[in-house]
């Protein structure tokens, strides 16, 4: 079986930098596997939590919950800490991803089908806003 989602070094990176224990980040990155999709899913109940980065598309967001899960807009209406269940952080990081391109192999052929998703970064809400600052407008 061959993964649907790829993930660029930087955001194996920061990955391991939110969450050092390595089963927690087979835990974000199974997530990954079986909720992120593309194009994302717009809706005005999740206009928060997934969605197209203003200004870098194709580049999409998308929080790291389970879908059903409470929105960020159910998070800040609430106590966050009573709406996400206890002892996870999950919630408070956003993958940033785009389709999956031939480029994205850096030259080495697939073999065992392509990826769909290429996520190219993995933030937490705290640093969400300044890192989409800082990517080159139209660069995903």
């Amino acid at each position: 079986m061959h993964k649907r989602v790829d993930w660029s070094s930087r955001a194996n990176h920061d990955l391991a930098h939110a969450f050092p224990r390595e089963r927690d980040q087979l835990v974000i990155k199974n997530l990954a596997e079986a909720e992120l999709e593309y194009p994302p899913r717009l809706g005005a109940a999740r206009n928060m939590d997934e969605g197209y980065v203003p200004g870098h598309r194709p580049l999409a967001f998308r929080r790291a919950l389970p879908r059903g899960a409470p929105t960020l807009e159910d998070d800040l209406q609430e106590d966050p800490e009573a709406v996400d269940s206890p002892g996870s952080a999950h919630g408070e990081y956003f993958y940033l991803y785009r389709p999956w391109s031939d480029a994205d192999a850096g030259g080495v052929p697939v073999r065992r089908g392509k990826p769909e998703i290429y996520v190219t970064r993995f933030f937490g809400t705290e640093e969400l806003g300044v890192g989409i600052a800082s990517l080159p407008q139209g660069t995903p």
